[in-house]
């Protein structure tokens, strides 16, 4: 033991290994790293869609048909970044005004619906429009055009 003007000092023993501070180093600088790790948004805003069921037995394509012919359409609607807040199935026979056949409130992110739609006993056209609006005020569609024969 050494003496400094009236003090003691006992030697200090080396608690410390090399290995324990470089893991005590190691964490600090992972949590120091912590908040750069997290996934940036640099997706950009995310579109509404409009997808037609594609399997076997629904109809997803613009196509000629037979009259009083019965077509079944599956609509798969994403909202995007906005909420929907109507769905509606529009309907136009010859080029005619368009007419509002189904119309749903919708406050979901997904919705699927099956539309069962027998065509005119007459020749023509037929559109078919699946419209959604968001409550931002933004619309989309997507139409299915049939030629009935």
């Amino acid at each position: 033991m050494r003496h400094l003007t009236g003090r003691t000092f006992a030697p200090m023993k080396e608690t410390c290994t090399a290995s324990a501070i470089h893991v005590v180093l190691a964490m600090a600088a992972a949590l120091l790293l912590l908040p750069s790790c997290q996934k940036e948004d640099d997706d950009g805003p995310t579109s509404a869609s409009i997808v037609f069921n594609s399997d076997s037995g629904f109809v997803y394509a613009s196509e000629t048909v037979g009259m009083e012919d019965t077509l079944n359409v599956g609509v798969i609607i994403t909202s995007g970044d906005s909420k929907m807040q109507t769905v509606k199935v529009l309907a136009s026979f010859d080029g005619a005004a368009v007419i509002t056949v189904d119309s749903f409130p919708v406050d979901t992110e997904i919705f699927e619906f099956q539309k069962t739609i027998i065509t005119r006993a007459v020749p023509g056209t037929e559109e078919w429009t699946f419209w959604m609006q968001q409550y931002n005020g933004d619309i989309y569609r997507r139409a299915l055009t049939f030629t009935v024969e």
